[in-house]
């Protein structure tokens, strides 16, 4: 799913990432921070034109996991004893997929019933790679129509 990613320190690429299925991999990655500081780091991906289906709405997460995380001299630093590992909002990073056209995703059947037969129709949003809009997904109801 995911085409390219890379890790930025502000403007600074850090590099590309190794995609796999448990998640990315930036080895190896040298990074300093001052004691006391913080660093904000920046991941940016761009996901390929087909998509699975059901990935619309769904969040990636970023977490910085404490492996190969180490202090400097005890003389400038506070050695910290607890990594914490950062984890990114659940609710935020969402793929969205943007209907552009709409799809006749199931069609009403054919009735040679002398009387009105409406069936249900389902209509489906899509983008231009043919990817669902989850947001943009229907049915209509059955009216209760009198018969003739």
């Amino acid at each position: 799913m995911i085409l390219a990613n890379g890790l930025f320190n502000g403007l600074t690429a850090l590099g590309e990432g190794t995609v796999t299925a448990s998640g990315i991999t930036y080895s190896p990655l040298a990074l300093s921070v001052p004691d006391d500081g913080s660093v904000t780091l920046t991941v940016k991906l761009s996901v390929k034109t087909s998509l699975p289906a059901g990935v619309d709405n769904k969040s990636f997460q970023f977490r910085i996991l404490p492996a190969g995380v180490t202090a400097g001299d005890t003389s400038l630093s506070s050695q910290f004893a607890v990594f914490a590992a950062p984890l990114s909002v659940a609710t935020e990073n969402r793929v969205e997929i943007v209907a552009t056209a709409l799809a006749f995703t199931d069609q009403p059947e054919l009735s040679s019933y002398t009387g009105l037969n409406i069936a249900p129709v389902a209509v489906t949003g899509r983008d231009g790679n043919g990817n669902t809009d989850d947001d943009y997904t229907a049915q209509s109801p059955s009216p209760d129509l009198p018969s003739r």
